[in-house]
This record gives structure tokens, sequence and C-alpha cells, in this order.
């Protein structure tokens, strides 16, 4: 083999490891949005409170989480900060969202109509396939060529 089809060879593998992470992540999140869905239920009118941004390296690049208060049929009422954050904002504050949420965990929710996750996973399932599959194509051109 010579040098051109070694480098080919391994690019085609990292091509292939990498869409790998990427799949793994995909089914994670399909997992997750999978089981919060099964366990939240019970459904409630909620009003966005505050907008917090969160930010994972600099404060600039923050997403902002929705704080959203719901009142649950005994009376209670709940302050709870969303997992999911978007930039710019997807809510505003004063706005009314549904809500669906676990009724043996009230704090456990998601906006009914919230599509973050499903952009998440057509994006992160999109792009693993895409990499395995020019990862595939590379080895087999490699493969014919040889």
């Amino acid at each position: 083999m010579n040098d051109k089809t070694l480098f080919l060879i391994f690019f085609s593998s990292i091509l292939c490891g990498l869409g790998l992470i990427f799949l793994l992540i995909f089914i994670g999140i399909l997992s997750s949005t999978k089981k919060k869905r099964q366990r939240c239920t019970s459904k409630a009118l909620g009003t966005i409170k505050d907008l917090v941004k969160r930010s994972a390296t600099t404060p600039r690049y923050g997403n902002y989480h929705p704080v959203i208060e719901y009142q649950l049929p005994s009376g209670e009422i709940m302050t709870v900060e969303s997992n999911f954050g978007s930039r710019p904002p997807k809510y505003s504050i004063g706005q009314e969202v549904y809500i669906l949420y676990d009724p043996n965990k009230p704090d456990y929710f998601y906006i009914a109509d919230d599509n973050t996750a499903k952009i998440l996973v057509t994006v992160f399932g999109s792009i693993g396939i895409g990499m395995i599959s020019v990862g595939i194509l590379v080895t087999a051109i490699v493969g014919f060529l040889a």
C-alpha cells in the first residue's frame, strides 16, 4: 500500500469513528426524550417568569433558559428552570406555555411545543449517518482502486 492509500483508509476510519460518536449522542438524546415523554403525563399552563443566561464557556455566548412557573392540582406553585436554552431566547417573559410534567416528580417537565430535542436528534443523527456513509464510501473507493 502506498502513502495515499493509507491516508485515505486512516481518513475514512476517523470519519466512521466520529460518525459513531454522533450516532451515540443521537441515541442518548432519543432515549432521554422518550423517557421524558413517558414520564411526563400531567399537563399545566405555565408562565415564563425569567430567562436565565447560562454558558459553558463565556457569558457572551450563553443560552437563555426559561424559568417557568406553573400550578399543580394540589395548589402548589412550581418555579423551575428548563434544561433547554436557546440563543436568541425562544420565549419571552410573561409568555404562557403548556408544559407536561411528571406527576410523581413535578419539577421534571418539558414545554409541550418545544422542538429543541427533535432538532438535536435530527442534526446528530444526520451528521452521524453522513460521516459513516462518507467513510464507507471512501473505503470502498480505495478498495476498488487498489
